[in-house]
């Protein structure tokens, strides 16, 4: 059975990356979108066993915002566990509400651009 991982990515490239990673292997079924208020609508009835949700560089998708979305996923699809990837460069102005997130149950885990991608991709999978 595959897995579905829904990627919401700001930047384009880490996007594909990651999605071409796991595109290959029939154990998952990745969807990719840079539509944070819409993602749903992406995953065609699928119910997504991971999202993973980059918190960019100022951008419009801050980190409440990020957090609300992975809220929304996760009372939309319980099994769904969520991942923050933070591609944030001042992560010391963030991490301490990330870290309280993670302790509240908002999110399952987070990991960082700085992670070497097979580091990113195992996160990825120790979730699913």
């Amino acid at each position: 059975m595959e897995k579905t991982i829904l990627f919401i990515m700001h930047t384009g490239i880490i996007g594909q990356g990651l999605h071409k990673n796991f595109q290959d292997n029939t154990e998952y079924h990745p969807v990719l979108t840079s539509d944070y208020k819409n993602a749903e609508l992406y995953l065609c009835d699928k119910t997504p066993e991971t999202a993973v949700i980059e918190v960019p560089d100022h951008s419009l998708y801050p980190l409440s915002y990020c957090l609300e979305v992975g809220k929304r996923l996760k009372k939309a699809y319980p099994p769904c566990q969520v991942l923050l990837f933070l591609s944030y460069t001042y992560l010391d102005d963030i991490l301490p509400e990330v870290v309280e997130a993670k302790r509240a149950g908002e999110i399952d885990g987070f990991t960082t651009a700085n992670a070497r991608i097979e580091e990113v991709i195992a996160t990825i999978k120790s979730l699913g």
